[in-house]
């Protein structure tokens, strides 16, 4: 589900792409948390959100995600864009 959210995202079906992956983290799968969180931190697809995208990356790592538990690494070690280090 969450890998035919992307392809759609990167194929031009945006919407559908997001839908995906919003109903993957609804399901509470690590992988959609975090694809979503990593689309609010981006501010791809949906509007920037640093808290929601946050939130929803430490979700994923609390499930042991590797990829969610190395960006919260990278992000408190300042390498993530500065806006994603700062508070809103």
């Amino acid at each position: 589900m969450v890998r035919r959210g992307w392809v759609d995202i990167n194929f031009g079906r945006p919407q559908d792409g997001l839908a995906d992956i919003q109903h993957a983290a609804n399901l509470e799968d690590a992988q959609g948390e975090y694809s979503l969180g990593e689309l609010y931190l981006q501010g791809r697809v949906v509007p920037y959100d640093r808290d929601k995208g946050l939130a929803l990356v430490k979700l994923a790592a609390a499930q042991n995600y590797l990829p969610a538990t190395s960006m919260l690494d990278g992000i408190s070690k300042g390498l993530w864009p500065s806006r994603v280090n700062q508070p809103q």
